[in-house]
């Protein structure tokens, strides 16, 4: 700021200079200076002091935490007396805020009355920072994080995915479902979240959960104006106030040497890339010249798990070998819990490499951010995306100022068009009107549209509920709904059953495998497409249909065999490669092998498989004979499968390697582990022993301190 700026400023201005004064001086603490902070609202950094003036000492006592040794700020009051007044908030601020701890205060205050709380977050990383939160404020409610095993409880906080709170809901055969307290986190992802194939789960979660809530709270950044599908009864509470201050710098280009500039060994740094490709390739650049390994734990267990040529083949692995973190959607949850939190709470881990997974709400340890690039994915960031991710740096209690360096032209993203206006959202009665129109009154207007569904409830033997939950999560349009009986359905149904017939005539004709490859090809693929492989000659049939075979093996040993069947081919098939061409393909040949088998396995070859058996179960079209050999080539397959995800979701989300899972299940015995609370109270009593069988592996060590942390025992 430049000096003829100095009494020209607004108050977000004047805060940041403060905040900047504060903490590159020693601020003589004394009455002046503590008026300061309260007119500022710096409550923060003023009850930080061992002393304060009496003049401030009532309001410390009054709006001290419940839950954690801080003091509220006055804008955390105002929301606070608004939520006790039973008003209905969209609350807009920055990251660092404080939005999420105002509402665990209001849950701890109100715990005794609040019982049935819904939280719906949009990723898994975000949940699991929720987790610790629900567990210190709400101790006494049963905590649900997965979708697989519905319980009726007096008292809970059901804490889901859009997706999965689509699915739990699924499940509830109760038309006395209800919530005391709704709270979406990330709002703003209604309106602008890029995958078209989550956008509908996201809009029915919303639409049926405000159905189901007395009282709702809706959190996001830089909001203007919003216009809620279905509500009007809400208001609008804007703030511009943070207690971090942002000191952000340009230069021109990009590259390894300017990176290696802006990179100091004792800052907490993050790098936002615009694509997993631009990660990884900076990735490998970054560590050539490094000699020094951090003889990391996580790399021996991989080495010992998997194989030891995976270290030296994936640019991931070579990364965090050398103490370098890495994020981005298609790692395993086991790898992205262990940077996360080793770049939080341990010195081990000082940079992370990041694409936008990390924009989504997850707080993070960093002092200083380097932005590499003006894109994110294929498109520009916009200014909302650009000044949401810059609010990543700094961080309350350990960093006063957060540093960014933006590798850009100043003008790029201008900070007073960060605001966005809420009021096209994916589902509303102006955008995807048949969607909006069957989730809220189950009647198309369309006339023709609405003939051709009533036709599919008569031929199919569906319920609306059933096209609600089950069937559109799958397709998200109504359009492709449509397609699929029209077109789709009717061929693949005669291609399965000419298939079964032929096998049926002839014993020594075995036609699993053309089954799978006719519903996966013809249905499943259609609908949902799939990564690319990354110019690897590997069909997606084949790698899935491995992957499936192998009954009775762990996700890990399916991935295992993913991996060194592609890794045969190039060996065998690619060796006129160049090195850089070489490591390109592998690297998307392990984030595609882990993408499949956790991903989208689970979330599109199951699910339209399911429709498939769920059709056939409806229509009877298929006779005895004929439903007996699909369940023993496909469906028991899969049901194996879904059983497989199904007893080891509760840890895998969490982030916990198998091997500790393995122990942690043997020393609990025989406990039906539904939910996150009877897991917690499985492990109270149980947490010396377990700790006495892992004493002599520091990587199990770490993932049950991670565990224990999240869980607050």
């Amino acid at each position: 700021m430049n000096n003829t700026d100095k009494f020209n400023v607004n108050e977000e201005d004047f805060r940041e200079e403060i905040i900047k004064t504060i903490d590159k001086s020693e601020v003589k603490k004394n009455l002046a200076y503590q008026v300061l902070m309260n007119k500022l609202s710096l409550t923060p950094y003023l009850y930080e002091l061992d002393e304060v003036d009496p003049l401030f000492v009532n309001y410390k006592e009054k709006n001290k935490s419940k839950i954690n040794n801080f003091v509220l700020h006055p804008f955390q009051v105002e929301i606070l007396k608004k939520l006790n007044n039973g008003k209905n908030l969209v609350v807009s601020a920055p990251t660092s805020f404080g939005k999420t701890a105002s509402i665990f205060e209001y849950l701890s205050i109100h715990r005794n009355i609040i019982n049935k709380v819904l939280i719906i977050l949009p990723t898994i990383a975000l949940r699991n920072e929720y987790l610790e939160k629900i567990a210190v404020s709400i101790p006494e409610h049963k905590i649900i994080s997965n979708s697989n095993k519905i319980e009726n409880y007096d008292k809970f906080c059901l804490i889901l995915t859009h997706e999965k709170f689509v699915e739990y809901f699924s499940k509830v055969k109760t038309d006395n479902f209800d919530i005391d307290l709704l709270v979406i986190d990330e709002i703003y992802k209604l309106q602008n979240e890029s995958n078209d194939d989550r956008m509908y789960s996201m809009s029915l979660a919303y639409l049926t959960a405000i159905k189901l809530s007395k009282q709702y709270i809706f959190l996001g950044p830089f909001i203007n104006s919003i216009n809620l599908p279905d509500i009007d009864n809400f208001e609008v509470l804007k703030y511009d106030y943070s207690p971090i201050a942002i000191e952000i710098s340009y230069q021109d280009n990009f590259d390894l040497a300017s990176a290696k500039n802006n990179i100091l060994p004792d800052e907490k740094t993050m790098m936002y890339f615009s694509n997993k490709k631009e990660l990884l390739d900076f990735a490998e650049q970054y560590v050539q010249n490094n000699t020094v390994t951090t003889n990391n734990d996580l790399i021996k267990y991989i080495s010992e798990e998997y194989d030891e040529k995976w270290i030296d083949e994936w640019s991931v692995l070579k990364a965090i070998n050398h103490g370098i973190g890495v994020h981005y959607n298609e790692l395993p949850s086991f790898i992205k819990e262990y940077v996360i939190n080793s770049y939080n709470n341990s010195n081990n881990t000082m940079l992370l490499l990041s694409t936008s997974t990390l924009l989504e709400g997850v707080n993070t340890s960093t002092k200083k951010l380097l932005i590499t690039s003006k894109r994110i994915g294929n498109k520009d960031l916009s200014d909302f995306e650009f000044w949401n991710l810059v609010g990543r740096a700094g961080r309350l209690g350990k960093y006063k100022v957060g540093k960014v360096t933006y590798f850009g032209k100043k003008d790029d993203f201008k900070k007073e068009n960060r605001y966005i206006d809420l009021n096209n959202f994916w589902i509303n009665e102006l955008a995807n009107k048949d969607e909006y129109e069957i989730i809220n009154s189950g009647q198309l207007s369309d006339v023709e549209k609405q003939k051709k569904l009533e036709e599919i409830y008569k031929n199919y033997n569906l319920t609306l509920d059933e096209i609600k939950y089950l069937f559109l999560p799958f397709f998200s349009k109504i359009d492709k709904l449509f397609d699929f009986f029209d077109n789709v359905y009717p061929k693949l149904i005669d291609a399965i059953e000419e298939l079964l017939n032929k096998q049926i005539k002839n014993p020594n004709f075995f036609c699993s495998r053309e089954v799978r490859k006719v519903i996966f090809e013809e249905f499943i693929l259609k609908y949902k497409k799939t990564l690319s492989i990354g110019a690897l000659p590997l069909g997606h049939f084949s790698i899935l249909c491995d992957a499936i075979n192998m009954n009775n093996s762990s996700k890990n040993s399916k991935i295992k065999y993913i991996v060194d069947n592609g890794r045969k081919f190039l060996e065998e098939k690619c060796t006129d490669l160049a090195v850089g061409e070489k490591r390109e393909k592998l690297n998307n040949l392990y984030s595609y092998s882990f993408y499949m088998v956790n991903n989208y396995i689970v979330n599109a070859y199951i699910p339209g498989v399911n429709i498939i058996k769920w059709l056939c179960e409806k229509t009877k079209h298929f006779n005895s004979e004929q439903i007996g050999l699909l369940n023993n080539l496909i469906f028991k397959q899969v049901d194996q499968y879904s059983s497989m995800i199904t007893d080891d979701e509760l840890f895998d989300t969490l982030g916990i390697i198998p091997p500790l899972i393995k122990i942690i299940k043997e020393t609990v015995g025989n406990v039906d582990l539904k939910n996150i609370s009877d897991l917690k109270d499985a492990l109270k009593d149980n947490i010396e022993i377990i700790n006495n069988k892992i004493s002599n592996n520091g990587l199990y060590i770490y993932y049950f301190e991670m565990l224990l942390k999240k869980l607050q025992l």
